[in-house]
Order: structure tokens, then sequence, then C-alpha cells
């Protein structure tokens, strides 16, 4: 069983590194399935999105706040932001944090903290953000890299 796991994760190491471009594409078409995706990078890398129900940017951390770091290193993050400036969607991409501490359902209590909130208004609601127990430093790196990203 743990060779079986490890030859899984070792797959998506490699379909990450190889193809990340599409691979940020396909995290995007995941919640928005019908949108039109463009890429630009200046000032730095970010996809326009333009469907029916959604006009806004996807941003990923790494592209942005690659110097924020959780406990074990860097936690990649996709955020999806409309024109009005709010977090429409906020994923964990990649992070190097055993799964222990990186367990979904710890973590996306904690990430539904930050859907709807401005970004624009950031240091009203930012510090009212409750950490991980257990996950102190890579959940207020994640919060770090929302700052960042804003």
């Amino acid at each position: 069983m743990k060779f079986m796991i490890r030859k899984i994760i070792f797959c998506i190491v490699i379909i990450f590194l190889f193809d990340i471009r599409g691979f940020s594409k396909d995290i995007i078409h995941k919640y928005f399935p019908s949108a039109k995706i463009s890429i630009y990078s200046k000032p730095f890398k970010y996809y326009r999105i333009e469907s029916k129900n959604f006009r806004g940017i996807c941003v990923f951390s790494k592209d942005i706040c690659n110097h924020i770091k959780g406990y074990a290193g860097h936690i990649n993050m996709m955020f999806c932001i409309d024109f009005e400036g709010k977090i429409l969607q906020i994923e964990i991409v990649d992070s190097p944090e055993t799964f222990y501490y990186f367990n979904p359902s710890k973590w996306e209590p904690f990430l539904r903290q930050f859907l709807l909130k401005n970004i624009l208004k950031i240091n009203y609601w930012l510090k009212n953000i409750d950490t991980i127990s257990q996950a102190t430093i890579s959940s207020q790196a994640c919060i770090e890299t929302v700052e960042c990203v804003s």
C-alpha cells in the first residue's frame, strides 16, 4: 500500500514539474469549466478568466510570493478574484507538508474563511482569521500569502 501511495505521489510530482502551465489551467477549469482563460505575465503571471458567471483573475502564489514558507517549505496557493476584489476561490495547489498536517478536513474550513472577502479591505478582516491548531506555522504562512497577493 505504501509503495502504491509513493508511486502516485511521484507521478503527481512529475506531471507538476513538466506541465505547470497546463496544470494551472486545469485547476482553473475545475472551478470555471466553460471559462475562456488568457495568460498574462506583466507585472506578474496571472490568468484572466471570462465566463458567463465570472469575470476576474486567478493568480498562483508561487508567481508572486515565493518567499513565504510554511513549516515544511513553500505553499503554492491559487486565488480567483473578481474585478471588485472579492476572493471567489482559494485552494492550496501544492505543499511539502505531510498529509497529517495538510488533511483536507482541517484545511477546507480554514480556507472558507477567506471566501467572499474583499482584498481591497484586507486590513479589516485579516486579523479575524483563525489558524489551524497543530499547523499554526503553515496556516500563518497561508494568511501571509493572502496578504502578499492583495
